[in-house]
């Protein structure tokens, strides 16, 4: 397997109209620049024509890779599948549907060469409706508030990392789009360059409401991870132990107040509540157990399975 400057890594599902162009823009630009390179295309389970179109620009351009996933596992599985077959010693992201230019990365590559171990795109004037735009600055306020890494535009796909940040942090559930806040964590250099944004032009966007719950959910977890890398049990055990301490005190006002007096009387609803708090505090120093225990134990499962590699 031939190894080569650049792998410009793009997944796609039902895409079919908007490939051809990107895969001739993206030629174009690197043709230019005198790098070697390969364009690794991720058919992530498409319904459309993107298996025939891929197929096509597999024959037609020498740099064009295929990698077909069996079904739709997402874009996080399908980034991990590409980014696992590419050779390059640096690797793109790009979205599939013709927002993000190819002429920008040049941008992101001369970020690296001034020492920038990831560059992530930001797309100041964003060519979305209003709707889009406001999810992501309230996504985006929301993660840096979590994370405390202060990036504008965390959502964007165009993204540059040199190969030693990918063999250190992985994709997992939606967290493409947090993976440079993880980089930074590790001790990587993350920098953004402001990139032009174009408007879609043909398909829809796979972005919803649908998908909003699972990308809050994978921000606190990144920022769990960012608090405790290493002890995640930690977060579990600083919230179980004041709350079981408190429900235990209670409690055991209880049982001496029964033994002074004889009678619970109207402390009924104080019992409860005191049990309660006690319940919750056990089950979660439980959880903090078994947090550490799945991190102590945990291996490195992939989140996608490949049919097909295409390759020259």
């Amino acid at each position: 397997m031939t190894k080569v400057d650049l792998s410009v890594v793009v997944p796609a599902f039902n895409e079919a109209a908007s490939l051809g162009d990107l895969a001739r823009d993206i030629k174009s630009v690197f043709d230019d620049a005198g790098k070697s390179f390969e364009i690794v295309f991720v058919d992530d389970g498409s319904t459309d024509d993107t298996s025939r179109v891929l197929d096509e620009l597999h024959e037609a351009i020498s740099e064009v890779a295929v990698v077909a996933l069996r079904r739709n596992f997402g874009k996080s599985a399908a980034l991990a599948a590409g980014c696992g077959v590419a050779v390059g010693d640096i690797v793109v992201t790009c979205d599939a549907d013709g927002q993000d230019r190819p002429e920008e990365i040049p941008k992101l590559l001369a970020a690296l060469e001034a020492g920038a171990d990831v560059a992530c795109g930001w797309r100041k004037k964003r060519s979305d409706g209003l709707s889009k735009k406001v999810q992501s600055k309230l996504y985006n306020a929301l993660v840096r508030t979590l994370s405390g890494v202060r990036l504008h535009d965390i959502n964007c796909g165009l993204k540059a990392f040199r190969r030693s940040v990918l063999d250190e942090v992985g994709f997992f559930g939606e967290s493409h789009r947090l993976v440079a806040l993880l980089a930074e964590q590790r001790g990587f250099k993350v920098v953004e360059v402001e990139i032009d944004h174009a408007p879609r032009k043909q398909g829809r966007s796979k972005y919803g409401p649908g998908r909003v719950p699972g990308s809050l959910l994978d921000a606190f977890a990144v920022s769990m991870l960012l608090r405790y890398p290493r002890r995640p049990g930690r977060f579990f055990g600083c919230l179980g132990f004041p709350i079981g301490f408190l429900g235990f005190a209670i409690c055991l006002y209880l049982v001496i107040y029964k033994i002074v007096k004889g009678s619970l009387e109207y402390q009924y609803p104080l019992l409860v509540f005191g049990v309660f708090l006690l319940g919750v505090g056990v089950v979660l120093l439980l959880l903090a157990l078994l947090a550490e225990i799945v991190n102590y134990a945990a291996g490195t499962g992939r989140e996608y399975a490949i049919r097909e590699v295409k390759r020259r």
